[in-house]
């Protein structure tokens, strides 16, 4: 059971990392959106990019 608290800790590296670079950017500008607009606005990046990385795998799969 020690791989539970290791991957634990691997996984929240990005969700921390965000947050202090949020943290820093909202001490800079304090009109700042707060974290989750910031989060939920980046999604639509997150999933072009998980496409573009996925869809030439794909079509190359579909024969």
């Amino acid at each position: 059971m020690t791989s539970t608290p290791i991957v634990l800790a691997l996984l929240s590296i990005p969700a921390v990392l965000t947050y202090l670079t949020h943290a820093i950017a909202r001490y800079l500008d304090p009109e700042h959106p707060n974290y989750l607009t910031v989060i939920y606005a980046y999604l639509p990046f997150t999933l072009v990019a998980n496409l573009a990385h996925y869809i030439p795998a794909a079509i190359m799969e579909a024969g």
